[in-house]
């Protein structure tokens, strides 16, 4: 995939895709971005906030907060995105647990584990 950030073009790889469902209120996707691995997420502000790692400094929370309550009281509904690079070793481990539940019946439900929350 092809995009432009902040001007300049990059070039990144999808390595997953965990869909938008209803249940989960949220999308997932893993990047490769030349040699990082990153875990996109966007959905529902109380689902993203709730997994967010508070154990390291999370900068703009205060104003986030802020915001989405300024937004909530005009009636506005919001999405949240938020991303934590995912080590190669992390990777690995996820691709066999993905594979794995992919033979799985209840591959929706399954997919939908919370990987944001993982530790690096």
């Amino acid at each position: 995939m092809k995009v432009k950030v902040l001007g300049q073009d990059k070039e990144l790889k999808i390595l997953q895709v965990f869909e938008f469902n209803s249940d989960r209120k949220r999308m997932s996707m893993l990047l490769r971005d030349g040699a990082d691995i990153k875990l996109y997420i966007k959905g529902a502000d109380n689902v993203i906030l709730e997994r967010l790692n508070y154990e390291t400094e999370q900068p703009y929370l205060k104003f986030i907060n802020e915001k989405l309550e300024e937004f909530s009281k005009q009636g506005y509904r919001t999405l949240v995105y938020a991303m934590r690079m995912v080590s190669e070793d992390e990777y690995i481990k996820l691709r066999e647990e993905i594979d794995d539940v992919a033979i799985l019946e209840n591959r929706e439900e399954k997919m939908g584990k919370d990987i944001l929350k993982r530790k690096q």
